[in-house]
């Protein structure tokens, strides 16, 4: 999964223990795009369809784009209604400080 990638390489070493056990789902509402996944002690995994996630992220691609490249941070679009976050409410933060954290650039080559 490509969410393993971008963590091993990205992470700076962030501590995943937060997130295992849970699942997610992202959303990219402008193309009906949805990937439900779950964090393990090891890995990002698929969840199944039938299983329920405690956190929804839902964004327009080019919103997740913004953010990624770093023009956008996650409070601005959140605050401006851009960025959608529904479920657990800790656990959102949590994901939050996450995403942040990651050196989005180091993806490049």
């Amino acid at each position: 999964m490509v969410l393993n990638f971008a963590f091993q390489r990205c992470s700076n070493g962030v501590d995943l223990a937060g997130l295992e056990g849970h699942v997610f789902q992202i959303q990219v509402v402008d193309l009906g795009f949805k990937l439900t996944f779950e964090r393990t002690q090891k890995c990002f995994a698929a969840a199944g369809h039938h299983r329920i996630p405690d956190l929804v992220i839902s964004a327009a691609s080019r919103d997740f784009w913004s953010l990624i490249q770093g023009r956008e941070d996650p409070d601005t679009l959140f605050f401006n209604r851009k960025l959608l976050i529904e479920g657990d409410t800790e656990l959102g933060l949590l994901a939050k400080n996450i995403i942040e954290s990651i050196s989005w650039p180091s993806l490049k080559y």
